[in-house]
């Protein structure tokens, strides 16, 4: 899957694709392996060490205590 994102004024291409291990994702000139879980009210996201808590409101993202205007 492509599609262009939005986060915060910038925009990024993204490519999704699933693999043995996660998904593979590429930002831009980025390359990822993401694994994605639902819990409760959000998705916990590992980005290889990192683990990210993320709730989507409408076209806000809040990531811990940030939070981001997004569009695709």
């Amino acid at each position: 899957m492509r599609f262009r994102l939005g986060v915060d004024g910038d925009s990024h291409d993204v490519r999704v694709e699933t693999g043995p291990r996660g998904l593979q994702v590429q930002v831009d000139d980025a390359a990822y392996t993401v694994v994605a879980k639902p819990a409760q009210d959000t998705v916990v996201v590992r980005i290889g060490r990192r683990l990210y808590r993320i709730r989507v409101h409408g076209d806000r993202a809040f990531v811990g205590e940030a939070s981001h205007h997004f569009a695709i």
